[in-house]
């Protein structure tokens, strides 16, 4: 049953699709609270993603940034194929929305980041994806001409500051080449447009479905660069399982989990994951290859995390005040309103 959409009858459980449980049909994401299913997503989407920097790094030595990209998506779309569901069809309609995830926010990404991270470190890269929050914010107020409720906006602030302290002893001297933060700042561009369509397609059809054929279209349209640079790769075993684990794992089902929390509670809220990341990546470093915490790490750790928590809280819209909404007309980032009588 759809999250939010009519009533219908049970449809036996599906593991191969990935759809949102039900909850209060008149309840819109964004006022959903967040559960421990939404936890468990946002979790495990944080899991995934905080090793894709590296598995790209290793995949770049033996592969060009195009030919990552292509296989990356490619082999998340393979892997997706397995569960029978989600090659459902998707009804004409919808197949705007779906080109821009696919564009925006799979292949486009994917061929950027790549790129990216063969100029700028990947401490670089890492820390502009934690911006996804906050180009989704911008997107929602220019869509909806609203705010989200205070506690959020506070809490996308407080999170990117302690993302930011985290991260900042690892920016110290690394490379950044101006390119690079350019395409780096098009790819969070892109996931910001993204969350604001990929939430009712998933609603719709299941987040598995939603990104196969996301990631389908995407491979062709990456097919002709990604088959031009093979003839630079020098295939070896760790590149091979670094593009393998990059397109199955995280990329096919990170990014089906991440449509899924979407889906659920919202385009703000559902790219919070990006904060968690670099909180993870540290927890894991100390616990699991003996690293050491610096202090800048130490206190940023439990801003990210606070900051991350209170984004999770339900959302209660205001109004943009008068004279904020005059300024943006005189930008012209929104239309005029119209008065109903």
């Amino acid at each position: 049953m759809s999250k939010y959409g009519q009533l219908r009858a049970p449809v036996p459980p599906n593991v191969g699709c990935v759809r949102s449980t039900t909850r209060d049909t008149a309840q819109s994401p964004e006022n959903a609270p967040f559960t421990s299913t939404d936890w468990s997503l946002l979790a495990g989407v944080s899991l995934i993603w905080g090793s894709a920097f590296l598995w790209t790094a290793v995949a770049l030595e033996g592969f060009s940034a195009e030919t990552v990209a292509l296989l990356r998506v490619a082999l998340g779309a393979a892997g997706l194929a397995a569960f029978p569901s989600a090659r459902k069809r998707i009804d004409r309609e919808d197949w705007p929305k779906l080109l821009v995830v696919a564009i925006a926010g799979n292949a486009g990404p994917a061929l950027l980041f790549a790129m990216a991270i063969e100029t700028v470190d990947s401490a670089v890269a890492g820390m502009a994806v934690s911006a996804t929050p906050l180009a989704s914010l911008v997107i929602w107020i220019l869509l909806k001409r609203s705010l989200p409720a205070g506690i959020q906006l506070t809490g996308l602030a407080i999170g990117f500051a302690g993302v930011t302290l985290m991260a900042a002893p690892n920016l110290v001297g690394v490379q950044a080449n101006p390119v690079g933060i350019g395409w780096l700042g098009l790819a969070v561009l892109g996931y910001g447009i993204t969350q604001h369509v990929i939430g009712p397609l998933q609603r719709k059809y299941g987040a598995t479905t939603v990104i196969f054929w996301a990631l389908l279209i995407g491979s062709v349209g990456l097919l002709p660069m990604g088959l031009a640079g093979l003839s630079d790769s020098e295939i070896s075993a760790s590149t091979l399982i670094a593009i393998i684990v990059l397109g199955v794992i995280a990329t096919g089902v990170a990014r089906s989990l991440a449509a899924t929390l979407t889906g659920r509670v919202g385009p703000v809220r559902g790219s919070i994951h990006t904060y968690f990341i670099p909180v993870l990546a540290v927890v894991l470093g100390v616990a699991l290859r003996g690293e050491h915490i610096t202090p800048a790490e130490l206190i940023g750790l439990p801003i990210a995390l606070a900051g991350g928590y209170l984004v999770t809280q339900r959302s209660s819209d205001i109004r943009l005040s008068k004279r904020l909404n005059r300024w943006l007309r005189v930008l012209r980032l929104i239309p005029k309103q119209r008065t109903v009588l």
